[in-house]
């Protein structure tokens, strides 16, 4: 980034800070420059930050993604609480949303067999080739689940979808809203999806 840039950022950072009469300010990370140099200027004016959902932190890829300037910090788990912790970063700073809560949810689930899990994207019924297409998919679906013996197939629709586009078919739960994305992912051994937006 350029400084001419960050020069603007911070100039009109403290000015919509004075002009709004900040008192704290909250960013999704602290690695994208107009999110740090939010934070830095909100120090610079005693103004109080916070992270929300925090950067992941890796401990295999040997790069880490530190979330060290904001005065409290949001992770996803106890893992990267206790990363950080031994970073030195001060544990008073770091609390844990969503992933931990998911995960106690995600003991709770119990399945036979081990489980692949298929997620949705939104159906629009304007859209003919959508459910031939997904009529595939459910197809795949079957013939996968009847291959792999072992193995139970969820289909968990788009929170948009209400209805069940898929069919029934045997071998193959459809769900909407419980379980949580979040659990199954935790005790899926595969994890599938149909589109990446």
């Amino acid at each position: 980034v350029k400084a001419k840039w960050i020069a603007y950022y911070i100039e009109s950072l403290e000015r919509m800070y004075k002009e709004m009469n900040t008192r704290k300010i909250v960013t999704i990370d602290s690695v994208v420059p107009i999110n740090w140099t939010a934070i830095l200027v909100a120090r610079k004016m005693n103004i109080k930050s916070w992270i929300v959902k925090s950067e992941i932190v890796s401990k295999e890829s040997g790069r880490y993604l530190m979330p060290m300037l904001a005065d409290k910090i949001c992770v996803f788990g106890k893992h990267d609480k206790d990363f950080l912790i031994k970073k030195g970063i001060g544990k008073n700073r770091i609390f844990t949303a969503g992933m931990d809560i998911e995960a106690k949810k995600s003991e709770k689930l119990q399945f036979n067999k081990k489980l692949i899990v298929f997620f949705s994207h939104f159906y629009d019924d304007l859209y003919s080739y959508e459910k031939e297409e997904k009529e595939r998919i459910s197809k795949k679906l079957q013939e996968m689940a009847e291959k792999m013996g072992d193995c139970k197939v969820v289909i968990k629709l788009h929170p948009r979808e209400e209805k069940n586009v898929y069919g029934k078919h045997q071998g193959i739960t459809v769900v909407k809203d419980t379980p949580s994305a979040e659990a199954l992912i935790n005790k899926a051994e595969i994890v599938l999806v149909s589109t990446s937006n």
